[in-house]
C-alpha cells in the first residue's frame, strides 16, 4: 500500500469520521430507547431538572433489582458511574430532552474516537503503517455503530480507552535522539502524564469494569522494546496513583460493591468456573457480534511459513500483539465480571466494546501486509469484511432474523434499517400508556421483564410507576414517607402490563396478591413484546416482522375492575381494529379461552369475509404444529361465520381419522364444539381421533361426555369398551360390548366386529 502523504492521510480519516457520522446520525430517534438507555436519559433528565444526579424524581424512581443497587440516598446506581449521564444531558441541553437529544453526544464520542484510534496506531504501530485504515474499517463496522448510537456508555468507553492508550504509547523515537535516556520529566512527558490521568478519570467515570481491564492491560505494552523506557515507568507510576487516588473517592462516595442485586455472590470455589465459562462465551462471541475478524489472523502467520512474506514479520508481531491485548481484554474482563451478571448462555458483549476497535486494528494490519504481496487479494479482504461476516465467522452465531453470514450484508441492513423507521415494541407499549390519564399507576409484570418499565418511564412520566422498592430496602430518613405505589409489597396498580407467554400466571398472581380485585385483559399491543433494538447483532431485528406477525400479541394490558373509567376507556382505541381483534383472540386460546378466542376470530371475519381462506390455512398451520387449541379456535370461528360448515367439517375430520392423520382431525372435532358443545358426534368422533393419536384416557373423557348427551350412542359404548379392554377393566369393557349390542342391528358390521371382541374377552 503506497503511504499517502500526510495530508492524504489525515483527510482520509476525516473523511471516515464524516462517514461515520452520517451513518450514525442518520434515523436517530427511530427507535426509542431500550430500558438501559432510557435508565441514563432518566438520570441525565433529572441531572438537569434537580441539578444532580439521582434516581428519584419525587414522583417515579429507577429502581432495578427494586433498589438493591441504589444508595440510601436513591442516588445514581452504584455500579453505573456518572459521566454516562452527563454526557447524555449536554445533549438533551443542546438538542432537547428527548430520543435524539440523549443519543447524539455518544455519536459524536464514536466518530471522535476515530481520529484518537489513528493516532494511537501511528504512535504505536510507527508512522510507515497505513494507520489511516483502522479507522476506515471501524467507520464501517456495523457492530461499532450500533454501539455507539445507544445513550449508554459504550462510545465513552472506547473513545476514553483509546485515549489511554494514545497517551500511553510513546510514539516515534527521531533520528539522533536518546528517548530511553531523555528526561522524563520533561514539559512533552508530563502533558502525556496529565493526559493518561484525564482519560484514566474519564473511563473510571464512564465504566468501572472497562476502566480496570484497560489499565490492567498498560504492561503488555511492556514486550515491546520502545516501551521499556524510563519515562513510561513514570506514567505507569502517575497512572497508578490516579486509579489509587480517584478509587479511593468512589469507594468513599459511591462504593460500587455495596450495591446488592439478586443473584449470586462472590465465592472462591465457584469463581474460577464462572470466568472460564465467561471467558468461553466471549472468545466464542467475539465473531458472530462483528468485533473480531477470526480469520484475519492467517496472514499474521503468513510470514513465518511463506518466505515471501517473511520481510513483514515485525509488523506481523504487532498485529499478533493486537490480537493478544484481545485476549487478555476479553480474559479480566470475564474474570472481573460480577458473578449477578452474565448468567446466560450469550456472552454480554457490552462489557468488550473497545474489541471493535482493536478488530479494526488487527484487520488494517492484516490488510496491509495481503496489499504489500498481492494487492487483488488485499482489495477481496477489505470488501469481505466490509460487505459480509465471513471473516469473522458470523456463520456460526443463530440470527433472530435469519439472516444469513454473507448476505444481505450486515451494513447493508443496518443502511437500510437507519432510513426505513418501523415501530417496536416499546413504541408500541409507550403508545398504549400514553393515552392513560396521569396518575394512573402502572406495573411491569412479571419481575423478568420488569426493565421494560423504564421506557415508558421516561416517555410517559406523569404515570406512576410501581414495584420499584421492597420494604427491606434501607432508605435514609430524610426521604420517607415514599409513596406507596413504589414498595412491592403496598402497590395496588390500575393497569397491569405482561408479554403474553406470561399472561396467565399473571392473572393467577394478580388473584393472589389482591384478593377481591378484578383485572380484565383489555388490549394486545401489535409489536413483538420484547425489545429487539439492543446493539446486539445477532440478536436484532433489522427490518420490520412480516405481516402476519402484526397479529401477534405483543404485551397485553390488563386494567383493574374498581380503577377509574377513564383508565378503561383510554385502553379501547383500536377495538375495532381487525388485528386488534386477532391479537386478543390469540391470547385468549393462550388462557384455554377458547368460546371468546373464536368469537374475537370470528368478528374479524365478519369485518372481512374474505379472510376465510386465510383462517382455515392458519388453523391448519397451527394444527401441523401441534397447536390444537388455537388450531381449534380458528376453525370454530369460521363455523361462526358460516354454521352450513359443521356438517362439512365433521366429514373431513372423520376422513383425517380413519384414512389420514388422525392428529389433525383433533383441532376440527372441537372447533364443532366450541361452536355447539351438545353434539354428541363430535365428542364420538374426537374420541376416536384421540385414541388412534395415543391418548386413550382422553378419548374415553371424549366418550363419557358423548354418552351424557346421548346415552344410547351404540359407537361411543363400543368404543369405550374397547379403550377398556386395552387397559385390563375386562369387567367394564364386557359390559359396554353388551350395551352397545343392544342398541345396534344385529347384522349390522359394527354388530359383527363387537361380537369378535366380545368373545375374545370371554
Amino acid at each position: 500500500m503506497k503511504k499517502p502523504s500526510q495530508p492524504a492521510a489525515v483527510a482520509i480519516v476525516v473523511v471516515a469520521m464524516v462517514v461515520a457520522g452520517v451513518l450514525g446520525g442518520v434515523g436517530l430517534d427511530n427507535h426509542l430507547f431500550w430500558d438501559d438507555e432510557a435508565t441514563t436519559a432518566i438520570y441525565a433528565r433529572n441531572l438537569i431538572e434537580q441539578h444532580k444526579i439521582t434516581a428519584y424524581n419525587g414522583k417515579n424512581l429507577v429502581g432495578y433489582s427494586f433498589g438493591g443497587g441504589l444508595g440510601e440516598d436513591l442516588g445514581r446506581e452504584l455500579r453505573v458511574p456518572p459521566l454516562p449521564a452527563v454526557w447524555a444531558a449536554v445533549g438533551m441541553i443542546a438538542f432537547g430532552q428527548d430520543t435524539f437529544g440523549g443519543r447524539i453526544m455518544f455519536v459524536i464520542a464514536g466518530v471522535v474516537s476515530l481520529a484518537v484510534m489513528a493516532v494511537w496506531l501511528r504512535r504505536h504501530l510507527g508512522r510507515t503503517f497505513a494507520w489511516y485504515l483502522p479507522p476506515v474499517i471501524l467507520a464501517l463496522s456495523p457492530a461499532y455503530l450500533l454501539y455507539v448510537r445507544n445513550c449508554r456508555y459504550y462510545a465513552l468507553a472506547v473513545m476514553c480507552t483509546l485515549l489511554l492508550w494514545m497517551f500511553w504509547a510513546p510514539g516515534k523515537t527521531r533520528r539522533g535522539s536518546d528517548s530511553v535516556n531523555s528526561d522524563p520529566l520533561n514539559w512533552k512527558c508530563l502533558l502525556r502524564y496529565a493526559g493518561g490521568a484525564v482519560a484514566l478519570v474519564a473511563l473510571m467515570s464512564t465504566y468501572y469494569l472497562g476502566a480496570a481491564v484497560a489499565f490492567a492491560s498498560l504492561p503488555l505494552f511492556f514486550i515491546h522494546g520502545r516501551y521499556r523506557q524510563p519515562r513510561q515507568y513514570v506514567m505507569l507510576g502517575v497512572l497508578l496513583l490516579t486509579a489509587l487516588g480517584y478509587g479511593g473517592w468512589i469507594l468513599a462516595t459511591a462504593n460500587p460493591f455495596a450495591a446488592s442485586y439478586a443473584g449470586e455472590q462472590w465465592s472462591a470455589s465457584g469463581h474460577f468456573a464462572r470466568s472460564a465459562w465467561h471467558l468461553w462465551m466471549f472468545v466464542r462471541d467475539l465473531g458472530p457480534h462483528e468485533f473480531f475478524p477470526w480469520l484475519l489472523a492467517v496472514p499474521l502467520l503468513l510470514p513465518w511459513f511463506l518466505p515471501e512474506f517473511r520481510r513483514f514479520r515485525p509488523l506481523a508481531v504487532r498485529g499478533m500483539a493486537l490480537l493478544g491485548l484481545a485476549l487478555f481484554y476479553v480474559t479480566m474482563a470475564a474474570a472481573m465480571t460480577p458473578p449477578d451478571m452474565a448468567k446466560g448462555d450469550v456472552a454480554e458483549m457490552r462489557y468488550v466494546v473497545p474489541m471493535i476497535a482493536i478488530g479494526a486494528a488487527m484487520a488494517g494490519v492484516s490488510i496491509f501486509i495481503l496489499w504489500q504481496y498481492w494487492r487483488p487479494a488485499a482489495v477481496v479482504v477489505f470488501g469481505l469484511l466490509i460487505f459480509s461476516n465471513v471473516l469473522h465467522l458470523g456463520f456460526f452465531g443463530k440470527r433472530l432474523d435469519a439472516g444469513r453470514s454473507w448476505w444481505p450484508p450486515t451494513l447493508y441492513r443496518y443502511v437500510y434499517e437507519i432510513t426505513h423507521d418501523h415501530p417496536t415494541g416499546i413504541e408500541s407499549l409507550v403508545a398504549v400508556l400514553d393515552e392513560l390519564p396521569p396518575g394512573t399507576t402502572v406495573r411491569m409484570w412479571p419481575e423478568k421483564v420488569s426493565y421494560m418499565v423504564y421506557p415508558p418511564m421516561f416517555y410517559v412520566s406523569d404515570l406512576h410507576y410501581c414495584d420499584q422498592l421492597t420494604e427491606q430496602k434501607p432508605i435514609r430518613a430524610d426521604l420517607l414517607p415514599l409513596p406507596g405505589y413504589l414498595y412491592r409489597e403496598r402497590s395496588l396498580p390500575d393497569v397491569v402490563v405482561t408479554p403474553t407467554p406470561y399472561v396467565g400466571e399473571t392473572l393467577r398472581d394478580l388473584s393472589r396478591r389482591h384478593k377481591g380485585e378484578v383485572y380484565h385483559i383489555q388490549k394486545a399491543c401489535r409489536e413483538h413484546w420484547n425489545y429487539t433494538k439492543k446493539p446486539e447483532i445477532p440478536s436484532r431485528r433489522f427490518e420490520r416482522t412480516a405481516d402476519d406477525w402484526l397479529r401477534y400479541p405483543g404485551m397485553v394490558v390488563l386494567a383493574r375492575e374498581s380503577a377509574p373509567k377513564a383508565v378503561h376507556d383510554a385502553l379501547l382505541g383500536d377495538f375495532e381494529q381487525p388485528e386488534s381483534r386477532h391479537r386478543l383472540g390469540l391470547v385468549m386460546a393462550k388462557l384455554n379461552r377458547f368460546g371468546q378466542a373464536s368469537a374475537y376470530f370470528a368478528a374479524e371475519i365478519e369485518a372481512d369475509p374474505d379472510c376465510v381462506t386465510r383462517y382455515l390455512d392458519l388453523g391448519d398451520r397451527a394444527a401441523i404444529l401441534g397447536l390444537d387449541n388455537l388450531a381449534a379456535a380458528y376453525y370454530a370461528a369460521v363455523i361462526k361465520s358460516d354454521d352450513s360448515r359443521t356438517g362439512d367439517f365433521l366429514n373431513w375430520a372423520n376422513l383425517l381419522t380413519h384414512r389420514g392423520d388422525p392428529r389433525l382431525a383433533i383441532p376440527y372435532f372441537r372447533a364443532v364444539l366450541t361452536d355447539d358443545d351438545k353434539n354428541a358426534a363430535a365428542y364420538v368422533g374426537l374420541g376416536t381421533a384421540l385414541w388412534k393419536s395415543g391418548s386413550p384416557r382422553r378419548a374415553a373423557k371424549s366418550y363419557r361426555k358423548a354418552l351424557e348427551i346421548d346415552p344410547n350412542l351404540p359407537s361411543a359404548h363400543a368404543y369405550l369398551g374397547r379403550i377398556n379392554a386395552a387397559a385390563g377393566k375386562t369387567k367394564e369393557a364386557i359390559a359396554q360390548y353388551r350395551k352397545a349390542l343392544e342398541l345396534i342391528e344385529e347384522d349390522s358390521a359394527l354388530a359383527q366386529e363387537i361380537r369378535k371382541l366380545l368373545k375374545r374377552l370371554q
